[in-house]
């Protein structure tokens, strides 16, 4: 893993994180992807045509893009494995498809949505072992992780997430 923030990646990679079906992007890294990249307008949009668990919906951000996997029904639900699992298996598929090569997430599923980190970790470097694409897992900075965790405005934060430091195929 790597320190820095997700938010500032965007210039040089894609971003991938999890989402609700109902795409309301209301807490956690979600949130500050949805206002810092002003995307309520495009998601709204998205509303439109039909979601399911399991699609990754790209917004396009100049070279890069936000990828929202979509690991549950609710925003406020937590996703299963076998639900995670199915969305995130498509991600590789998706960059290819899009000509992706450098994307970045947070420990995505292993916040907010509560999965155990190790078995999400384990469940990336599979999927993406003969893929093409560098993958980068962003915590923040200690000091930015404290603001971060300030700002989520609800009880599913459980823990700071920023103590170990691991690279997946850098």
């Amino acid at each position: 893993m790597c320190k820095g923030n997700i938010l500032k990646a965007a210039e040089n990679y894609s971003i991938a994180h999890c989402v609700g079906k109902d795409l309301l992007l209301s807490d956690g890294i979600a949130r500050n992807i949805k206002e810092t990249f002003s995307l309520e307008e495009t998601i709204n949009e998205m509303k439109e045509d039909p979601i399911e668990v399991g699609d990754i919906l790209p917004i396009q951000q100049d070279k890069n893009y936000i990828l929202n996997i979509v690991t549950k029904e609710l925003s406020r639900d937590k996703p299963t494995w076998n639900n995670f699992k199915k969305s995130i298996k498509r991600l590789p598929e998706i960059c290819s498809d899009l000509g992706i090569s450098k994307i970045c997430m947070p420990r995505i599923g292993s916040g907010l949505d509560g999965l155990n980190w190790p078995k999400v970790l384990k469940l990336l470097e599979g999927i993406f072992e003969n893929e093409d694409i560098e993958v980068y897992i962003l915590d923040l900075k200690d000091s930015e992780q404290q603001e971060y965790n300030k700002s989520v405005n609800n009880k599913r934060f459980k823990k700071d997430i920023t103590k170990k430091k691991t690279n997946l195929y850098s």
